[in-house]
């Protein structure tokens, strides 16, 4: 893999080895559930995770470190602490580590070395390959602009970490070297829509924003529906953007010229009997929408959300702050 420059910041391409395996154990469980599921496409590592699960048991009290910060994030909510325990692993080499804890630097290399291990390795490598050409696509198109995407930071360097989602279930990391105060270079997931990525970037946060993309991309989103949404909330701040994202499903966009029988229509479709049509008053039904469930004629349609309930918790969930920018990490929620 090789290294890139978008306007001063220098991208390198890599995930490390160690920092693989840590995710992994991490997720053992899940990963261990789809290689044991028979119509999964890695079912046919099932025996090689044979001997890796036998070294694994064999090192407990090497991983014991490892567990305990895993423990401690599930079972005591100290998610802060396991993501800067995890970061160390994310540029560290086996010396190091060997120095610091010789068991588990032993452990490391017992399970690095087996065949399964290996196979992840490579089936990893093959799908940051075609990540790294996505985003190459991605930015070219931007390369004039770089200067002005990623703004003032004084970051220089980012390393971008992907995982593949058949063997971790989590998004690419990116890792900077994080500044005095606190800034960060741009991510990595730019909408290939120039007018549309203008528009966003009239917020205040590059990374909130590649953030919220990603996930629209992810979903599936169409952009004039998420667009209505954020204009039905009154609130285009980069960390509203970044969490709509996550609740697009949550509403629904009727789009065009709409009037209240449009609605009706609308929210009763499929559930109407076709003899009882006649004798409906779907104009009212939606009136009684827009009332009942706070909806709101804009100017792409109409948007209402699905359980006016869920408007409470995204409000709270925009106030929270993201515990990932605490650490040099960025990722979508569950991602360390």
């Amino acid at each position: 893999m090789e290294n890139y420059s978008f306007g001063n910041v220098d991208i390198e391409f890599k995930t490390n080895k160690i920092f693989l395996l840590m995710q992994m154990l991490y997720r053992w469980d899940r990963i261990e559930n789809k290689i044991n599921d028979e119509d999964n496409a890695l079912s046919h590592l099932a025996k090689l995770m044979e001997n890796f699960k036998k070294i694994l048991a064999e090192n407990d009290e090497g991983l014991k470190e490892f567990n305990v910060y895993k423990y401690n994030a599930e079972y005591n909510d100290m998610w802060a602490e396991y993501g800067k325990y995890i970061e160390n692993f994310a540029q560290i080499d086996i010396e190091e580590i060997r120095i610091k804890n010789p068991q588990m630097a032993k452990a490391i290399e017992e399970l690095m070395k087996t065949d399964f291990f290996k196979k992840v390795e490579d089936i990893n490598n093959q799908y940051s390959k075609k990540m790294e050409k996505r985003f190459m696509e991605q930015t070219r198109g931007y390369k004039t602009e770089a200067d002005d995407i990623v703004g003032k930071t004084k970051v220089r360097k980012i390393i971008y970490m992907p995982f593949d989602p058949d063997l971790i279930d989590i998004q690419p990391m990116y890792l900077t070297d994080k500044n005095e105060n606190g800034e960060y270079a741009v991510q990595f997931s730019i909408p290939t829509d120039k007018e549309k990525f203008k528009e966003l970037l009239k917020t205040d946060d590059i990374f909130a924003i590649n953030r919220a993309t990603e996930s629209m991309r992810s979903q599936d989103i169409d952009y004039d529906r998420f667009a209505a949404i954020v204009e039905y909330m009154e609130d285009k701040s980069a960390k509203a953007i970044e969490t709509l994202a996550w609740y697009a499903d949550k509403f629904e966009f009727i789009r065009g010229t709409v009037d209240y029988e449009t609605i009706g229509r609308y929210a009763l479709e499929n559930d109407l009997p076709e003899d009882a049509e006649a004798f409906f008053d779907y104009k009212g039904y939606g009136k009684h929408i827009e009332e009942a469930y706070a909806g709101k004629f804009l100017k792409k349609g109409f948007v209402y959300p699905s359980d006016p309930k869920v408007l409470e918790q995204i409000e709270f969930d925009i106030g929270c702050e993201d515990m990932s920018e605490d650490n040099g990490f960025f990722n979508n929620r569950g991602g360390i």
